[in-house]
């Protein structure tokens, strides 16, 4: 009895290990689908990021292209001059048009360039894989894994046989030993030896031998014998003495 509920107990387990089993498969690949859609959206994004940040590239080279030309124009219209004695050469200086060509194209090619490579490609390498690697199969091996082993172990092997053990024992060797001992020896002992020696014995003795003692014999000697003695004399004697004598 107890190596059949012992089996059945294990099957039971072994069942329930299998069906978490195929929920956690079923779960994991219901998170792989969705962080491959993540990060499917997420390289999209970035794209358009990129696209748009060398829109903005290409606008402001295009703005610093014209720029110079309009800087030299306008220091060219109002140039400095330097007045010299008779006999030398006057000389016209403009002083900021190499400064402003020198600026503008700095800031164009180091902080433009700068911006696209290093912060867009940071953001696409580090972030992204940090995100896939570590968090990801932190989730699935630890979690998961621990949702597995020590839950589903713990019901399987401190409650199932706690109840197989302690429940089930109890309930064969106290409850039913004590319903076999104490009630059924006690309705056999108590219970029907009372009813055999005390009601059966006084039913036979003081009521049959009442009977046929006092009832049978009072019968017997009172009224027999004074019918035949009292009666049957009388009608004898003076019946038959009188129709004698007369």
């Amino acid at each position: 009895m107890r190596v059949a509920v012992f089996l059945t107990i294990f099957a039971i387990a072994a069942t329930c290990q299998g069906a978490s089993l195929k929920v956690e498969r079923q779960a994991t690949s219901q998170i792989q689908s969705i962080i491959d859609l993540f990060l499917e959206l997420q390289l999209s994004v970035l794209q358009k990021i990129d696209e748009a940040l060398h829109a903005i590239m290409n606008f402001r080279l295009s703005q610093t292209t014209q720029t110079p030309t309009q800087t030299t124009k306008q220091i060219d219209s109002e140039p400095t001059t330097t007045s010299i004695p008779p006999g030398e050469v006057e000389v016209t200086t403009s002083t900021d048009v190499a400064p402003s060509s020198g600026d503008v194209e700095a800031t164009t090619t180091a902080d433009v360039e700068a911006t696209t490579s290093a912060d867009v490609e940071a953001i696409t390498s580090a972030d992204v894989e940090t995100t896939t690697s570590a968090d990801v199969e932190a989730t699935t091996s630890a979690d998961v894994e621990a949702t597995t082993s020590a839950d589903v172990e713990a019901n399987t092997s401190a409650d199932v046989e706690a109840t197989t053990s302690a429940d089930v024992e109890a309930t064969t060797s106290a409850d039913v030993e004590a319903t076999t001992s104490a009630d059924a020896e006690a309705t056999t002992s108590a219970d029907v030896e009372a009813t055999t020696s005390a009601d059966v014995e006084a039913t036979t003795s003081p009521d049959v031998e009442a009977t046929t003692s006092a009832d049978v014999e009072a019968t017997t000697s009172a009224d027999v014998e004074a019918t035949t003695s009292a009666d049957v004399e009388a009608t004898t004697s003076a019946d038959v003495e009188a129709t004698t004598s007369a």
